[in-house]
């Protein structure tokens, strides 16, 4: 068998002891010599088992600590990170909002203006605009409201 955890190696050597021993054995457990026998053999193959499971845990220790130290580090040094981003995402975010009102303004602007035009709703104006000179049709109402004069 394969054992790269040394620590292992003495265990693994008493389970071929053990398995040539116990595999396969019927205890008497009906008559009292038997049930002794049978709770020997229990106890000695526990006593490996669990003195195996303090080995892991002692052979983990170092290593858990370290992992625990690892993710206190990136921890420290993502919230010094996040404090330094943090005030340039509000910066950009503040201009973004800012020209997102701007825009919004501008669409509401265009929006009232449109509705003092002459022919108020008139779709079929604006597309023809907008087909003759190639443009969108918003650019076309925008067009209209500075040439009419109402967009001051």
């Amino acid at each position: 068998m394969s054992n790269p955890i040394t620590e292992y190696s003495n265990t693994e050597a008493a389970l071929i002891v053990l398995r040539e021993r116990y595999e396969g054995v019927s205890f008497m457990v009906d008559v009292p010599a038997g049930m002794k026998e049978a709770r020997e053999a229990r106890g000695e193959i526990r006593g490996y088992r669990v003195d195996l499971e303090k080995m892991r845990k002692d052979i983990k220790a170092p290593a858990l600590e370290h992992c625990r130290a690892i993710d206190s580090e990136a921890k420290r040094i993502t919230e010094e990170l996040t404090a330094l981003e943090q005030p340039i995402a509000e910066q950009i975010k503040a201009v973004e909002a800012r020209k997102e009102a701007e825009r919004q303004a501008e669409e509401d602007r265009v929006a009232a203006a449109a509705q003092k035009l002459e022919y108020p709703g008139d779709d079929a104006l604006i597309a023809g605009i907008a087909e003759h000179f190639s443009v969108d049709a918003d650019t076309a109402v925008r067009w209209v409201v500075v040439w009419a004069g109402l967009g001051q």
